[in-house]
């Protein structure tokens, strides 16, 4: 029976190799967001003037990353003290809305490896 689909020899070991490289960095990414994902909620937390483990029950009940920064936002803004920490944290969380859009995408699609040397 013909098949429809090209058949595609066996991957080298270097390209297992980079496969697995590929793999290891976009899980390594998610790992790193994750972290900094915690270091929000310790930020919260010093701003709420609670512990790490209340500022993270509250954090984690809500499921879109855009709403915590907006906290983080309204936050710093209720204390003058912390102007010039709020023009810093607006740099930042500018930057983290950008991200979250490629987080989202290695964290929820999925993600394949391309040799793009066969690429034509």
């Amino acid at each position: 029976m013909p098949s429809n689909s090209t058949a595609q020899p066996p991957p080298s070991v270097d390209q297992m190799k980079e496969r697995s490289t590929f793999y290891a960095t976009v899980g390594q990414g998610i790992s790193n967001w994750a972290r900094m994902e915690g270091r929000i909620i310790h930020l919260a937390a010093d701003l709420l003037d609670c512990n790490v483990e209340k500022a993270g029950v509250v954090f984690y009940s809500i499921t879109n990353f855009h709403s915590w920064l907006g906290i983080i936002d309204e936050l710093l803004a209720l204390d003058k003290c912390l102007a010039s920490a709020k023009r810093d944290w607006n740099q930042i969380a500018t930057r983290l809305r950008k991200l979250n859009d490629v987080r989202v995408r290695l964290a929820h699609h999925t993600t394949w490896y391309t040799d793009h040397s066969q690429c034509t």
